[in-house]
């Protein structure tokens, strides 16, 4: 039993280039949408039993191909409705990028990025296998093309919650492989925009993920690694620049009511005055006629 919970199926054992095709198109057909969901899990089973019985090393080519050619029917599994069919789906492809790294490489970066589109359905159990497929991914293939589709995915990605699984996942790729300087430029790039983004959550994982890339790769990052502490504290300037000018303009508002106030009064007083003075200008009554 692996960490989802699934028990993966006994090894099913391929003699020859010819019945390793004729099995793996048997499994694509039986994974067509209009397939019960069932017969889908099943074919899903049968294709990690291949993998698990060596099938992917020791005809790697037909493997490959085949696998490609069923690309498209099993991420039709990942967007699934059915919790239980993206389960399987999902640990179908951690058990591929473990047992069949080689055929799976090619198309890592695909099936991630299909993956990453669970991981903000509110349903718990299509997320959380979505996440579990994608670090089961990470751990077993080290295809640089990742790197750059979630790189990407960070910057660009409509939901919040993708953005921020996103710098998570290249969090944990940093944590775990040996990146050259070229895709770690990638990450650089991405955590540009993500340490401004406007969701919390975003920010709050770039952060992390800027601490991270400063201590598994100081030689590597250390222009990124200012650039972005730079960045940081632009930002936290910024702020503090727009409270200290709320607070003159406070001041100055303040300053500019007391002197209108002051004015009306004095006006008033003059106003008081001048009635007065021409009160006292006025000529005196006529006397009363006689009756």
């Amino acid at each position: 039993v692996v960490a989802d919970g699934l028990v993966p199926p006994p090894p099913e054992r391929i003699s020859n280039e010819h019945e390793l095709k004729r099995a793996m198109h048997a499994a694509a057909r039986d994974l067509h949408p209009e397939q019960d969901w069932l017969k889908r899990i099943a074919a899903m089973v049968r294709l990690e039993a291949i993998a698990l019985g060596g099938g992917s090393v020791a005809f790697e080519d037909a493997f490959t191909s085949s696998l490609g050619k069923a690309k498209e029917a099993i991420t039709a599994q990942v967007t699934d409705r059915r919790s239980a069919v993206v389960k399987q789906a999902s640990h179908l492809l951690a058990a591929l990028a473990r047992h069949a790294t080689a055929s799976f490489e090619p198309y890592a970066e695909h099936f991630i990025m299909a993956l990453l589109k669970t991981t903000v359905i509110t349903v718990g159990v299509i997320a959380e296998s979505g996440d579990a497929g994608i670090k089961g991914i990470i751990a077993h293939c080290q295809s640089p093309k990742v790197v750059v589709k979630l790189s990407a995915a960070a910057r660009e990605e409509r939901a919040p919650k993708a953005r921020a699984c996103a710098v998570e996942y290249l969090s944990l790729i940093l944590q775990t492989w040996d990146l050259n300087k070229k895709y770690i430029e990638y990450i650089d790039n991405a955590l540009q925009t993500c340490i401004s983004d406007a969701d919390a959550t975003v920010r709050n994982n770039a952060k992390a993920c800027v601490e991270i890339l400063s201590a598994t790769s100081p030689t590597s990052s250390r222009d990124g690694f200012a650039r972005v502490d730079s960045k940081l504290s632009g930002s936290a300037q910024d702020v503090m620049s727009i409270d200290s000018g709320s607070e003159v303009t406070s001041d100055q508002r303040g300053g500019r009511a007391q002197r209108d106030t002051g004015d009306e009064r004095a006006s008033a007083r003059d106003r008081s005055r001048s009635a007065s003075r021409a009160t006292h200008r006025l000529p005196p009554p006529p006397p009363p006629r006689a009756a």
